[in-house]
This record gives structure tokens, C-alpha cells and sequence, in this order.
């Protein structure tokens, strides 16, 4: 299985964090939650992924955050929110060929993922673009 920047910044959240009753999959899945929520919400991101972190720990430790703790958790990001990550093998050459490319335009993130929208957010030069 390939790590992904987040998936080390949560290995690292669960090591520091080190829950006395629930385990690493308890965590993971209360996390799940949380974020999916906040994706809604606030879109994609490291910014949203940085705030899930936060409100998971508030949730976990039925509390907030104190301000020491709330550093310590923006530490354990700080790679993934200044973009220092490693890139999955392949991914830097595919990001180069579509930022050369004329294949697209207008293009936009967007907070929902699935195909269907992808596809509508995309409108490709060289076809006709599917109705959404």
C-alpha cells in the first residue's frame, strides 16, 4: 500500500495522541467521520484535513484543543500544509503532462469527487462534453 502525505500525518496524530481505549481503527473511523463532514462543508484540502485533526482530538479527549495541544497537532501537519510531501510514484510526470496539455480548460476542484461531477466539471477541448 502506497502512504500518502495524510496517512503519515495520521500515523503520526494516532502515535502522539495515544488513546488509552480505543485503538488505531476505533480512531480512524471516528476520524472518517469527522472529515467527511467537514468535506461537505468546507471542501477538499490540507487545511480541512488540519482542521478534522483538531476536532477529532476535541472529540476523542471530550474537550477542546489547548492552545500548546492545538500546535502540536498544526506541527504534525506543517509538512502536508506547506506541500512538503512525497508524490506517489508517477504523479509528478502525469501533474507535468496535464499542465502542459491544451486537453483542458476551464477546469475547477470540487468538493465532490464522484465521476459524474468530475466529468462535468471538466469541459474537454478535443470532445464533446458530457451533459450534465
Amino acid at each position: 500500500m502506497q502512504m500518502t502525505g495524510q496517512t503519515l500525518v495520521f500515523d503520526d496524530f494516532l502515535e502522539w495522541l495515544a488513546h488509552p481505549t480505543l485503538d488505531k481503527a476505533m480512531i480512524r473511523s471516528i476520524f472518517n467521520e469527522i472529515e467527511a463532514a467537514n468535506i461537505v462543508a468546507h471542501g477538499y484540502g490540507s487545511k480541512v484535513f488540519l482542521r478534522s485533526l483538531g476536532e477529532c482530538f476535541a472529540q476523542l479527549q471530550e474537550r477542546p484543543a489547548t492552545e500548546s495541544e492545538r500546535r502540536e497537532i498544526d506541527a504534525l501537519a506543517v509538512a502536508l500544509a506547506e506541500h512538503r510531501v512525497e508524490l506517489v510514484p508517477g504523479v509528478a510526470a502525469t501533474l507535468g503532462d496535464l499542465g502542459s496539455s491544451d486537453d483542458f480548460r476551464n477546469c475547477s476542484n470540487t468538493s465532490d469527487l464522484a465521476p459524474a461531477s468530475a466529468r462535468c466539471r471538466f469541459t474537454r477541448v478535443a470532445a464533446d462534453p458530457p451533459r450534465c
